[in-house]
């Protein structure tokens, strides 16, 4: 009982000492895409034109941008070389939105310097349409994505099955859409992140012919994300993987590590004192649980691709979308070349 009104009373310090903190600014952020490619711009300034406060967008197109004033009535301006310059009243911003870049140049076609051309394919292809929040006056039902996936304790593991055209090819990037969690977007589970950075295993694995399941590890690689971008880029060029089948599996290892902590808050009834009639007097009691950045997303897919995840028993389980009656599938995707 002391450990929780510790708890509780600890907590509630952090979220007064935040809430005084975030009374004195406006914070303006989201991520830059392209509205052709739907990739991620780097480099774009954005500038609050009255205040004149610039900033530029990280390699995930990220940015975030704070005014001195809890009320503000200025323009957000976003500029880069071969972009469309987009402005956008701050009183249309919303919370980590996606801002949309128009392309203003052609972009040359490739010259082949071998005798075959390489080609680039991505797999497991999700777009902007499937990782994209609506905006809160749009009442459709239900929000797609409908999921978020944050990992608790019990599950550490979750692998995609990949199927390129040939054995023989490149990974060079796998792109993946996740969730900021925070109670403005879930009230009714109250979340308290302990740090806005994420660090997660990927791994590359062959796969168990006789039960398909995720099998060997043929490749891993510490996987550092240092802002809150939905639509997250790895760029895996540099590391020259080359993975000789033609079907593999991606698999995301989520680190147990205070770093990627969320606590989420809830009360729970518990039984105070039994009266001498045997009647039981309840009082809400404050309880916590501990789940484990990247929260990754999920959605809508008539066929979804064959998914595993380990278990607390360090055993391989097929995926199933939490939502039974609905087909699922993890934003996850690779580019390979060949």
């Amino acid at each position: 009982m002391k450990r929780s009104k510790f708890l509780q009373l600890f907590l509630g310090i952090i979220l007064f000492l935040s809430s005084i903190k975030v009374s004195a600014q406006t914070v303006f952020e989201g991520q830059i895409i392209n509205q052709k490619s739907e990739a991620p711009v780097p480099n774009v300034n954005i500038r609050l034109a009255r205040e004149r406060i610039t900033v530029t967008s990280n390699a995930q197109g990220y940015f975030r941008i704070a005014s001195a004033d809890s009320v503000v009535k200025d323009t957000l301006i976003f500029s880069s070389v071969g972009y469309q310059t987009f402005k956008l009243l701050t009183s249309s911003y919303q919370k980590n939105g996606f801002i949309s870049l128009v392309p203003t140049t052609t972009t040359l076609e490739e010259v082949s310097i071998t005798n075959e051309e390489l080609k680039t394919v991505r797999l497991n292809k999700f777009d902007l349409s499937d990782i994209k929040e609506d905006p809160p006056e749009v009442n459709t039902d239900p929000f797609p994505p409908v999921v978020t996936y944050p990992f608790s304790p019990r599950n550490r593991f979750f692998a995609k099955l990949f199927t390129a055209p040939q054995g023989n090819v490149v990974l060079t990037k796998v792109d993946l859409g996740r969730r900021e969690l925070d109670e403005t977007k879930y009230p009714d589970k109250p979340l308290v992140t302990s740090h806005i950075k994420t660090r997660f295993l990927l791994h590359v694995m062959s796969v168990d012919p006789k039960t398909c399941a995720p099998d060997t590890l043929l490749f891993s690689k510490i996987i550092n994300l240092t802002d809150k971008a939905p639509w997250v880029e790895l760029d895996l060029r540099k590391d020259n993987i080359i993975i000789n089948s033609a079907e593999f599996y991606i698999t995301i290892e989520w680190m147990h590590i205070p770093f990627n902590e969320v606590i989420k808050l809830f009360y729970a009834q518990k039984v105070r004192k039994v009266t001498k009639k045997g009647n039981q007097i309840l009082e809400d009691v404050s309880e916590y649980a501990t789940l484990y950045e990247p929260a990754l997303i999920e959605y809508k897919k008539k066929k979804p691709t064959l998914s595993w995840i380990k278990n607390h028993e360090n055993k391989w389980q097929l995926y199933d979308s939490e939502i039974p009656e609905e087909k699922r599938e993890i934003a996850l995707s690779a580019t390979i070349s060949y």
